[in-house]
């Protein structure tokens, strides 16, 4: 059955993931967040439809992300309910270092399918994605 090998590949896929950006002191869902913020501060909630999270799961990561320093937080001016979140210099190191790392697991894994393969399964993936989470609404 495809389903099975999809979720046993994901799941070793993730496994590798989880282990790779342990060693830099970050989970999967802050690296996702820290990428999120990459090159511009952006709000919590704008951030949370980018990850396609909820807003209080999005609120708890981005509290432990502070509190390693990785990110601060600025209110808005001119609407005091608009938080934004951006890196510190501190968190573009670390984000900079686990991408470092991330790309090199790519490389591995690229070279155990063919570029064109690997575009195929991620569009794929993100259309079967896609339809669920409308479905699933």
């Amino acid at each position: 059955m495809n389903t099975l090998k999809i979720i046993a590949a994901s799941k070793s896929i993730e496994i590798v993931v989880r282990r790779l950006l342990a060693e830099h002191d970050v989970t999967v869902s802050q690296f996702e967040v820290m990428t999120a913020i990459r090159s511009e501060s952006k709000p919590i909630l704008t951030i949370a439809k980018e990850l396609s999270n909820a807003v209080p799961g999005i609120t708890g990561l981005i509290d432990r992300l502070e509190k390693a320093e990785f990110v601060t937080r600025e209110r808005s001016k001119k609407d005091r309910r608009v938080v934004s979140i951006s890196l510190t210099k501190s968190g573009e190191a670390k984000l900079k270092a686990a991408e470092k790392t991330m790309a090199e697991f790519e490389k591995r894994i690229n070279k155990l399918v063919a570029a064109t393969d690997m575009d195929n399964v991620v569009d794929c993936l993100t259309e079967i994605k896609t339809e669920l989470a409308n479905t699933e609404q």
